[in-house]
């Protein structure tokens, strides 16, 4: 049997599947050290929430360029696995050397670093799994792909990397937690095929920003510059309002986290795939309505257990959208020798703008106005994308079918 019969194989499918869910999780957990540690980390270095948006954004903006970067080298060289193992040893490596930090400059350098390994991640994991994935089950598949973040990054690594900080120091924590993603990048090497990829793919070049003569790309763009923003003032911002505003303790606000995780995986694939059925346009438009809940409660009751009770129940839809405006919506819209490009624009705008930037100014907000305050602006861009999804081409494979079939028969 030849490795693109192999790579087609129901058996493989569900490698490709569970391996990338594991990497995208675990990837996702390095990436949340530094947030579930946030309270204990701002306290020791006697960091503001502005320094501390400056984090976010040191990680995040490395990540975007890296992203795109890599992202382009992929389509240009065929090559998915041999760029994913690499990155995943150096993800692990620069997550662990926050063990090596001691103070706010060094510890923005090592988050820089972190950054650009785990980049171009969602893209190449994305496009292994579309290459093994029947066509009818790749928006369940990134779905799954995408519960790695609730399921480790979020509930799992809450606890884990809360319970670490509460035996060890959070220097250590940082070296610890980061012991998995090696395991991950060996499992890869020994299971994981490389894409086939036809020879005249790889010698015809890819102009990567042609992908913004598409409507669903620009429009994807702008909804994930919102739709990260919003996110990432909850992933970032949540444990200090936590911790600061609602005055729990640093154990309790990662249970309540891991919590919050739980429906998230549950969120994380129920999304894409209802939106295999019913179409990616109502799906999103609805999902970002219950995302904007969480925020909208953290300012209208602030510091109350029912913004707790809000934030655990609704916290996990801000993520559970991201396959759709980051991945299907926009592979589905473009030439399959742009699906990465188009993934990885995508991704990278609103990095840039929605995870890089807009943290500093959350955390300018949050010195300035209160936390509470803050969250009102993520639950109003989040509300903006509602009417943005509207305007999106439907992409669903089997919707796209049918009005083909109609019109060939009219």
């Amino acid at each position: 049997m030849n490795d693109l019969a192999i790579q087609k194989s129901g058996r493989y499918e569900f490698t490709v599947v569970l391996l990338s869910f594991l990497a995208w999780g675990i990837v996702f957990m390095d990436r949340l050290v530094l947030s579930w540690q946030s309270p204990v980390i701002m306290e020791s270095l006697q960091i503001s929430n502005t320094q501390y948006g400056m984090l976010g954004f040191a990680t995040n903006i490395c990540y975007v360029i890296s992203a795109i970067f890599f992202s382009m080298l992929s389509d240009r060289l065929g090559y998915r696995k041999k760029l994913v193992v690499p990155l995943l040893f150096f993800t692990g490596i620069a997550a662990g050397a926050g063990v090596l930090a001691q103070g706010f400059w060094s510890l923005f350098v090592i988050r820089c670093f972190v950054g650009i390994a785990e980049g171009p991640m969602l893209p190449l994991l994305a496009s292994l799994v579309k290459d093994a994935s029947a066509e009818k089950r790749f928006g369940m598949n990134m779905g799954i792909v995408n519960c790695g973040v609730g399921a480790i990054g979020t509930t799992a690594g809450a606890i884990l990397v809360t319970q670490l900080a509460a035996r060890f120091d959070w220097q250590m924590t940082f070296l610890l937690s980061s012991i998995p993603t090696f395991v991950i990048a060996i499992l890869f090497i020994i299971f994981i095929k490389e894409i086939y990829v036809p020879p005249e793919q790889k010698k015809e070049k890819v102009n990567t920003f042609a992908v913004l003569k598409y409507r669903n790309v620009v429009l994807c763009s702008i909804i994930a510059i919102l739709g990260m923003a919003g996110y990432w003032t909850g992933m970032l911002f949540a444990p200090v309002y936590l911790t600061n505003v609602v005055q729990l303790d640093v154990t309790t606000m990662g249970w309540m986290g891991s919590l919050m995780g739980v429906l998230y995986v549950v969120y994380c694939f129920i999304v894409p795939t209802v939106s295999d059925r019913y179409g990616r346009k109502p799906v999103l438009a609805i999902a970002f309505v219950l995302a904007a809940i969480s925020p909208l409660c953290m300012f209208l009751f602030s510091g109350s257990m029912f913004s707790v009770a809000t934030y655990v129940i609704f916290g996990g839809f801000a993520a559970s959208m991201t396959p759709l405006y980051h991945t299907l919506v926009p592979m589905e819209s473009v030439d399959v020798k742009m699906i990465a490009s188009a993934n990885a624009v995508v991704m990278g705008i609103g990095d840039l703008i929605g995870t890089a930037i807009y943290p500093i100014i959350a955390g300018s907000i949050a010195d300035r106005w209160g936390l509470s305050f803050m969250m009102l602006f993520a639950a109003i861009l989040l509300l903006i994308n509602v009417v943005l999804a509207i305007f999106l081409i439907e992409t669903r494979p089997r919707k796209k079918k049918v009005a083909e079939s109609t019109s060939t028969a009219a």
